[in-house]
């Protein structure tokens, strides 16, 4: 799905443009007040197909100060240029930086601009005669270091000229490819391959499939659900469902909820219920967990649920709908942060105001709550009330910002959205100390100076008691 920056003070015309580029050309939009917010986004996602902009918002030289940056950070971003009140009456009044982007002087034309972007974008000439899609769409170049063949012939879209792509066959569908060739492009800064927009359903469930047998053949879990020693567990498995956690966010992302996407989310959240109710002892567990190669999203969520469930246990709440409920939790609470990891190690509004971050990024982080909760409403088999402890894990009612002391907000969830909130936080902590070392940190004690209060000190006494118990036996 392309991404597309719109800068168009006319909300009237943007709507309308914003729809059209929806229907016609299935892209993703994202709007912008002028180009200083345009290029903070930039800054983010570098990889934006395309910017629609107005001549000029107010007395910002708009398309002139997006030109520079694009001149200056190179890229293959390209630019199409509305006119307005204060922009050239004609093409060949344009200034001379400008001249090579496509300019639609009057704004009554706007499908002229749907029909250009579709040629910028791929898509056929008839693009506003029928509904059409891309010819090609992009797949992470990192989908082809787990996989040993495709179902579908791949390409490098190499580009030929301002709105021109010559698309070249690399991988042929059924083929054993070389591992070597994708991390020498990969070096080359590689981002994505591309295959047949017609192909795309089947090759997310070739790659769904893959990956779950894949984690299947890793397990060393016993079929009848004995318990084995965690230390036995192979670091192999950890950095298989690491793989499998982060394409599932990506497919889900882009896709949806598929068959496939759901039967890929539906193996990681029962493997990791199954290395808890099958390891004789968590707290090896968690170390193993904790020590793998594998990423912080991934770590972040099968810590947080081994954490939960000793609490759930030692409450005599672990009942398998509160289980299955924070297994959802702990899998889809940092969507949102697919993209960007590191923005989830940031759980107090205090990180935040010192974290130097952009206006961008704080209204990720803000968000990330709620919008994980948007998600997952979309899921139909997703257990009851699932929204409800996303949209609160870092103690907000509303799902945007963090647990406001003054307002003591804890009072008013029930046992498992506090449960939820201390292990999330717990955790955090625990993944931060591994990252920076030095002395360890009392972070049972953090946890009360934070969220204390009548409603959370049974949890955080247990938790104390439980790590206490887990040391003095290690």
């Amino acid at each position: 799905m392309a991404q597309i920056i719109i800068i168009e003070p006319n909300q009237s015309l943007q709507e309308l443009i914003s729809l059209n580029l929806k229907t016609y050309l299935s892209s993703e939009i994202i709007p912008r007040d002028n180009a200083k917010e345009a290029i903070a986004l930039l800054n983010i996602l570098p990889s934006i197909d395309l910017i629609i902009t107005t001549y000029q918002v107010g007395s910002e030289n708009t398309a002139k100060n997006l030109h520079s940056y694009l001149k200056q950070n190179p890229s293959e971003t390209q630019m199409v240029i509305l006119g307005g009140p204060n922009s050239p009456k004609h093409i060949q009044d344009m200034p001379q930086e400008l001249s090579s982007y496509f300019y639609v002087p009057s704004t009554k034309d706007w499908e002229k601009v749907i029909t250009h972007c579709g040629n910028l974008l791929g898509h056929s000439t008839d693009v506003m005669n029928k509904k059409s899609h891309p010819d090609f769409v992009s797949i992470p170049i990192d989908y082809f270091l787990h996989l040993n063949t495709t179902c579908c012939d791949t390409f490098l879209r190499i580009k030929k000229g301002p709105n021109k792509f010559q698309f070249i066959k690399r991988i042929h569908a059924g083929d054993n490819y070389n591992k070597e060739m994708i991390y020498k492009y990969k070096d080359q800064g590689l981002k994505n391959f591309f295959i047949p927009k017609q192909d795309q359903q089947n090759f997310t469930n070739y790659v769904s499939d893959f990956l779950v047998n894949k984690l299947s053949e890793s397990s060393p879990f016993p079929s009848d659900g004995g318990k084995i020693n965690a230390e036995d567990i192979p670091n192999q498995y950890f950095e298989q469902l690491d793989v499998n956690f982060h394409v599932a966010l990506n497919e889900i992302k882009t896709l949806g909820f598929t068959s496939a996407t759901i039967q890929l989310t539906d193996s990681i959240i029962e493997n990791m219920m199954v290395s808890i109710n099958q390891s004789s002892k968590m707290s090896t567990l968690l170390r193993k967990v904790l020590n793998s190669k594998s990423r912080y999203l991934y770590q972040h969520a099968h810590l947080t649920l081994i954490v939960a469930t000793e609490i759930l246990v030692a409450l005599g709440k672990n009942t398998p709908h509160n289980i299955e409920l924070l297994s959802y939790a702990c899998f889809f609470k940092d969507i949102a942060l697919g993209d960007r990891p590191e923005l989830a190690k940031i759980s107090t509004v205090e990180q935040l105001k010192e974290s130097n971050l952009s206006s961008d990024d704080w209204g990720l982080i803000m968000n990330h709550a709620k919008d994980g909760a948007d998600i997952i409403r979309h899921h139909d088999e997703a257990p009851l009330s699932i929204d409800q402890l996303i949209l609160t894990h870092h103690g907000s009612p509303d799902g945007r910002g963090f647990f406001d002391k003054a307002d003591n907000n804890l009072k008013e969830f029930n046992l498992i959205q506090n449960l939820f909130i201390l292990c999330n936080d717990f955790v955090v902590e625990l993944l931060l100390f591994k990252e920076k070392g030095g002395k360890p940190q009392p972070i049972i004690q953090i946890l009360k100076d934070r969220y204390g209060n009548e409603k959370t000190s049974e949890i955080l006494a247990l938790m104390e008691k439980i790590l206490k118990t887990r040391s003095s036996k290690n």
